[in-house]
């Protein structure tokens, strides 16, 4: 799930979007059932209250994430970028407790530069003061965390990895907030087979833009594909 870019930005830089790698993937990949869910919404929509609300939106990717749902998975992948790492989270957990009849035997959600806790900048001072459910969801520390623990609950079924990426030089979200789900990770120790780690993404053709410009890199997105064959390799079944 790809993250919130202006839509004038998206239109300068096209690429800058999720979804021509996921074409590129389920090129690459035909072995996969591969499903990219955008935001559809961009920070002007949202400011400007012409979105809608979050809870909405999550509502309407859940749909569309039903409609490609078969019972043949048993290895599923959650890639998430930025804020769509924490919409991923809850779309997962919304499937899940929809398709109670899913039976899997892997878990992977990965994210790259998902603002766990907030921004992390001193913008966020700003952030929650604007009556905009967006922001409030971002910032709801108890929900992100309460949300991660019950995908742990996973582990007592089958395999659960979670890895959480920090985009090296990132002028939208802080380290301390991408990693954040660690320090609570640590804190749980969850039982079960569920492992956790953390990594960090460069982006070498970005001076200012790390963190919007990261499939810019072609040894960013070939990093990301590494995680892919890495997570879901060839022999397993499709997912």
């Amino acid at each position: 799930m790809d993250g919130i870019v202006t839509s004038v930005l998206k239109r300068i830089t096209p690429d800058i979007s999720w979804e021509a790698y996921v074409a590129e993937l389920a090129e690459r990949r035909p072995d996969l059932d591969v499903v990219w869910l955008s935001q559809p919404h961009d920070w002007f929509d949202i400011l400007t209250r012409r979105a809608l609300t979050y809870g909405e939106l999550v509502d309407q990717l859940v749909v569309e994430l039903l409609a490609h749902v078969t019972p043949r998975w048993d290895n599923v992948l959650i890639l998430g970028f930025s804020l769509g790492g924490l919409t991923a989270l809850r779309v997962a957990h919304e499937v899940a407790r929809i398709e109670r009849q899913l039976s899997l035997a892997s878990v992977s959600y990965v994210t790259f530069g998902t603002p766990f806790g907030g921004t992390g900048r001193r913008r966020d001072a700003l952030l929650r003061h604007l009556p905009l459910d967006y922001f409030t969801q971002m910032l709801d520390l108890e929900t992100n965390q309460r949300l991660l623990r019950e995908l742990c609950l996973f582990g007592h079924q089958g395999r659960l990895r979670l890895l959480f990426g920090e985009i090296e030089r990132d002028e939208i979200v802080a380290p301390a907030s991408a990693l954040l789900p660690l320090d609570w990770l640590d804190e749980w120790q969850p039982d079960g087979d569920v492992g956790w780690d953390s990594f960090i993404i460069r982006n070498r053709g970005a001076l200012i833009r790390n963190h919007d410009s990261l499939l810019y890199d072609s040894e960013a997105r070939g990093f990301i594909d590494g995680f892919v064959d890495g997570l879901l390799s060839t022999s397993e079944s499709p997912r």
